[in-house]
């Protein structure tokens, strides 16, 4: 159904706030992935991203290669079974109610542009 698709559409790419667009190539991505997009997925990145070698978030090669701190570096990984969340740095339990919460309740994350 035409009308269905466009509507689910619409939501992911301007509504869902568990979806963000990549400030890059401005594919719409779950925030809980945005990491692993800049690292390995991103086609207008292409390899000028790792993961930062000191809290794992994305990080430009050359700042890691120079052990130059990115904005949100936590300075350690995140507890275990958690993730940093790519837009605060806050810890987040990686699972989908957990994601959820932070990126979409009023206490949750403060950087997500579509809250």
């Amino acid at each position: 159904n035409f009308a269905k698709d466009y509507v689910i559409e619409n939501h992911y790419s301007e509504k869902c706030k568990m979806m963000s667009n990549c400030r890059f190539c401005h594919k719409v991505v779950l925030i809980s992935q945005l990491t692993d997009h800049y690292v390995q997925r991103c086609d207008f990145l292409k390899d000028k991203k790792v993961r930062c070698s000191k809290c794992g978030l994305a990080t430009e090669k050359e700042d890691d290669d120079d052990d130059v701190e990115h904005p949100l570096c936590r300075r350690r990984p995140p507890p275990s079974g958690a993730k940093w969340c790519p837009l605060c740095a806050v810890a987040v339990k990686d699972n989908k109610e957990d994601w959820k919460f932070h990126t979409s309740s009023g206490r949750g994350c403060y950087n997500n542009p579509r809250n």
